[in-house]
């Protein structure tokens, strides 16, 4: 038992050993945001879909789509043309896989002309592809899809199940002693989405 803590510990360090040397992995994943939203600003949904890895995945409480040119075009359609993304943290999982959670907001005008605007909390699991950190699943959970109760943020039902899908997804892979450590970080993607933490300060 004392010898499987000391191997999984070793894991540890060594995946985030590797991850620091070669480079941070919120800046990594602050770049690919910025790339996001340029081209959301642009309505480029092609550039888009050019930031997720092959098979690349985006879910929303509506479901999963993998259509992501094709998927951001409604969006354009529908009148949103400005995003904006904060990344509040992010994790390596391994040397060429990260994991991270932040903040979106769209704003933009209907057909009418009214404003609108929507936003909410959203986690990523990247994997490197061609020697690029890429998205490998998007997930995205609108704030209308979390209420307030007895003083903490809670997600409804579809909301709940969305995010035990991403972690399920995350974990999919994993095997061996990397388990516990990888689905420690999940775990805690998950607690910090239901209780509407998204920042180190909370």
């Amino acid at each position: 038992m004392l010898r499987a803590c000391f191997s999984c510990l070793f894991v540890a360090i060594v995946s985030l050993s590797a991850m620091a040397a070669d480079g941070d992995p919120k800046q990594k994943v602050e770049a690919i945001a910025s790339e996001y939203a340029a081209s959301f600003n642009k309505q480029d949904g092609a550039g888009i879909a050019a930031l997720f890895a092959a098979g690349g995945i985006h879910v929303n409480p509506a479901g999963p789509r993998s259509d992501i040119a094709e998927f951001y075009q409604g969006a354009f359609k529908a009148g949103f043309d400005h995003e904006e993304i904060t990344v509040d943290q992010a994790w390596p999982l391994g040397s060429d896989m990260a994991l991270a959670i932040g903040a979106y907001r769209l704003a933009g005008k209907n057909q009418n002309g009214a404003p609108i605007e929507t936003g909410g909390i959203w986690t990523a699991t990247y994997v490197t592809e061609g020697g690029k950190l890429k998205i490998r699943l998007l997930s995205a959970m609108p704030q209308a899809a979390a209420s307030e109760v007895g003083g903490r943020l809670m997600f409804d039902a579809p909301t709940t199940a969305l995010l035990r899908a991403v972690l399920d997804e995350v974990c999919k892979s994993i095997s061996g002693c990397e388990i516990g450590m990888r689905a420690h970080l999940a775990s805690k993607i998950l607690e910090a989405a239901t209780k509407g933490e998204i920042s180190t300060n909370d």
